[in-house]
């Protein structure tokens, strides 16, 4: 008995140990085709990141130049590190008023970390930032991103579902259209969710980060431009003004550590209602449009001595 017992634990361990074995080849892969993506992205001197808004609202078909690599819910850190790792010469980064609120920093809780990408993300990140990204990450999501880091296999059920994206470190993606009319209780909802009470709290680990952008792109001579998308006119409605002035307010001063653009297009289809997929995304026939706008000022300023 104790002999059919022994040799049920070894053979039970064996093929566990092939099942990993299994994923962490897998995994293996996966990553050498990032490293390959990196590569060649490196190549591209004009990059646009941030999150969503940049995600959905940015097609670079339409456009002559640069590449999309932003992500849902990105928070500012992984910005910085994908700006690292490809030292463009030209960043193009989304930054509405919401992308520094302390919502932003829910990126962590929804299982950002389980998604290949920046499972392979974090580990090129330097010591400090990995620390930033434990300590706002909840227990229980901070053990299933281990769990994915050790034994891949029990990772792979205890995570939440990757999201699908068409380049491995993000990228446009397509078919984002409204399935119905947007309802006024949507608008309440949404900015419920970006804003605490109305409010304009401020998220110290996306301010510390968008800090840390301007640093080094000032040092790296990277030009840099935070772009404002347009927002549903009964959403801009209800955001209260005084956000809109606290968050030029906070911009303003960081211009002592670099110098940056901003280009605002807050306001730009509040007769176009037909071009958003919610309160605040485009849809894709708002990213075609819009794409084709950015792309003639970027044209423009390339002219520019």
């Amino acid at each position: 008995m104790r002999n059919r017992a022994l040799i049920s634990t070894l053979l039970f361990f064996l093929l566990f140990a092939m099942v990993e074995g299994w994923y962490f080849w897998q995994r293996s892969q996966q990553h050498t085709l990032f490293n390959r993506a990196l590569y060649t992205l490196k190549a591209d001197s004009v990059l646009f990141l941030g999150n969503s808004h940049m995600n959905f609202g940015l097609n670079t078909s339409y456009l002559k130049q640069g590449t999309n690599l932003a992500y849902p819910s990105e928070p500012l850190l992984f910005t910085l590190l994908k700006i690292k790792l490809l030292n463009p010469k030209t960043v193009v980064i989304a930054l509405n008023p919401q992308h520094l609120q302390k919502h932003n920093e829910d990126a962590f809780k929804n299982g950002l970390l389980s998604t290949p990408n920046y499972l392979y993300l974090y580990e090129k990140l330097d010591r400090d930032a990995q620390q930033d990204v434990h300590q706002h990450t909840p227990s229980e999501q901070w053990l299933f991103f281990k769990a994915k880091q050790w034994l891949p296999f029990l990772g792979s059920r205890l995570s939440f579902k990757s999201m699908a994206v068409n380049q491995p470190l993000g990228g446009f993606e397509p078919h984002h259209a409204p399935e119905a009319p947007l309802l006024p209780q949507m608008f309440k909802h949404r900015l419920e969710t970006v804003f605490t009470d109305y409010r304009y709290q401020k998220s110290v680990l996306q301010l510390k980060y968008l800090k840390k952008i301007i640093a080094h792109c000032h040092q790296k001579k990277v030009q840099l431009i935070f772009l404002s998308f347009p927002l549903h006119r009964e959403f801009y409605k209800k955001i209260p003004s005084t956000v809109f002035k606290e968050f030029k307010t906070t911009l303003q001063p960081l211009k002592q550590i670099g110098h940056f653009e901003h280009w605002d297009y807050t306001t730009h289809y509040q007769n176009k209602p037909e071009l958003f997929y919610d309160p605040d995304h485009l849809n894709t026939d708002g990213a075609k449009a819009f794409s084709q706008v950015i792309n003639i000022r970027m044209k423009s300023i390339k002219k520019a001595p």
